[in-house]
């Protein structure tokens, strides 16, 4: 009993009742919540998702437009080997798109040296470098840079799905298929068939 009152004597009585106060939210906020469903609620729900799904939809990156194209492209380009169906196909890519616009550089430099008569010696070096980003103008008068080159992600791993009744000889022909088109290393490819 003693003990108790000396550590309520150290702490005091304010600090005690806060941590008391505190485990008691901490206990409330572990004990799960009731659900209830109401069917009502439940539909609504679904329709706001599907809309969120459409509108996600129409709002759809270049890059995952990108992507679908070529995961479109390799699904039926495996489809087309002997004994391969139900082909389905996930691309992941690392980066960000990117346009190399072109650019007018005017780079100069300048290197002088200075002997005075005592026999000391100064380098002055200067560089200048001017960029200026080269404009075209369409029919309506708008300016656009020109563009030299596109840069789409580096595609970082294919996945593929296929019947192809468990044959190596077809699974070796899909993995040497994605090797040939985008150059990656074999520990990047999954095919199951």
């Amino acid at each position: 009993m003693k003990d108790y009152k000396e550590l309520l004597g150290k702490i005091g009585k304010d600090k005690l009742l806060l941590m008391a106060a505190a485990g008691i939210v901490l206990i409330v906020c572990s004990v799960p919540a009731e659900k209830k469903e109401n069917k009502n609620n439940n539909s609504e729900q679904k329709g706001i998702q599907q809309e969120t799904l459409q509108i996600s939809a129409e709002e759809k990156s270049s890059i995952s437009l990108y992507v679908e194209n070529l995961e479109t492209r390799l699904a039926d380009i495996i489809g087309e080997i002997e004994g391969v169906k139900n082909v389905h196909v996930m691309i992941t890519v690392k980066g960000s798109e990117g346009k190399e616009i072109l650019k007018d550089e005017n780079i100069s430099s300048d290197n002088t040296k200075e002997s005075d008569g005592a026999g000391g010696e100064r380098n002055i070096s200067s560089y200048n470098k001017d960029e200026n980003t080269i404009y075209y103008k369409d029919s309506s008068g708008a300016q656009y840079p020109y563009v030299l080159s596109e840069i789409m992600p580096e595609i970082e791993g294919v996945a593929v799905v296929a019947d192809g009744g468990d044959s190596p000889v077809i699974k070796e022909k899909i993995i040497n298929l994605i090797k040939a088109l985008f150059g990656l290393e074999i520990n990047k490819i999954m095919v199951t068939v």
